[in-house]
């Protein structure tokens, strides 16, 4: 949750619109996933599965953070997220980073499985200023994710992998 979503602070669209850019924008960095959830679409359909599923390229990203400054205004928020598990994109954190340096919008947000959420990319998606990280949490046992995701995974582990996220993040990145 984002420090203006904590306050409640909502922006009365009667105020502000016409907008001169969006307010969100969703980018999805990979269309496949590492779970097989049996309540997603990402799963539930083969309809062009293979496009889906796809990793975004990193051209078809620097195309788009460069057609961002096509809009008058500051995009409010890009999530980083759709269909799939954005962690799954090795230039994840790069994509962050690319999307802050450049100002094209007010908040980066992610939401994952947290599955992927490894130390090591809990510092590179903080250090890159990363503003929001939301966690898709399907169950809360070893077990659970194994019947409604048909994945054999330790829940423990998600758990630890949030935890170290939530870690770094307090000590706002820097000093590993």
């Amino acid at each position: 949750m984002s420090k203006q979503e904590a306050k409640q602070v909502r922006t009365r669209l009667e105020e502000v619109v016409p907008r001169r850019a969006p307010f969100v924008i969703y980018l999805d960095p990979c269309g496949a996933c590492n779970f097989k959830c049996n309540f997603c679409p990402c799963n539930i359909s083969g309809e062009r599965a293979a496009e889906r599923h796809a990793v975004m390229s990193w051209e078809l990203f620097e195309k788009i953070a460069a057609d961002l400054d096509a809009f008058e205004g500051q995009v409010s928020v890009i999530n980083l997220y759709g269909f799939g598990e954005p962690l799954l994109n090795p230039r994840i954190a790069d994509m962050v980073r690319v999307l802050k340096e450049n100002h094209c919008c007010r908040e980066v947000r992610i939401t994952t499985n947290a599955s992927l959420l490894t130390e090591e990319k809990s510092w590179a998606l903080i250090e890159a200023g990363v503003d929001l990280v939301r966690v898709s949490v399907e169950a809360i046992s070893t077990e659970g994710y194994q019947e409604l995701c048909g994945v054999k995974i330790d829940f423990s582990e998600i758990v630890r992998n949030i935890e170290t996220f939530y870690r770094i993040s307090v000590r706002g990145g820097g000093d590993k």
